[in-house]
């Protein structure tokens, strides 16, 4: 009788789980935007960056054209799409409105 319990316990359990899971899931994805601005950053800044370089910054949208700009003078090749993608990524999730991650604190370069 106790395993018939649990047994009927674990299937009535299985599906909010589930639920539970790829509700989650969805929420950590990233929307097309946000995986193009980070794809960016991946294919253009680490080259000569560690990631934690640019995301431990938290600057404005005018600050991150003028360092966009500024890497561009220092020889980075952007096309103005990659630009504009990079400058909109780098607003969104480093800009100065975000509060720092704790994750980005652990990851800090002295």
């Amino acid at each position: 009788m106790r395993f018939v319990a649990k047994k009927s316990l674990a299937i009535a359990a299985a599906p909010m789980l589930l639920s539970a899971g790829l509700f989650s899931a969805a929420l950590r994805a990233e929307s097309p935007d946000e995986e193009a601005g980070r794809t960016a950053i991946e294919d253009h800044c680490k080259m000569c960056h560690a990631l934690e370089t640019v995301t431990n910054e938290r600057k404005s949208g005018e600050e991150w054209k003028a360092i966009v700009a500024r890497m561009i003078k220092n020889g980075a090749q952007l096309t103005d799409a990659d630009q504009a993608t990079i400058i909109a990524y780098l607003s969104k999730t480093y800009g100065v409105q975000v509060a720092q991650k704790p994750d980005d604190a652990k990851t800090a370069q002295p």
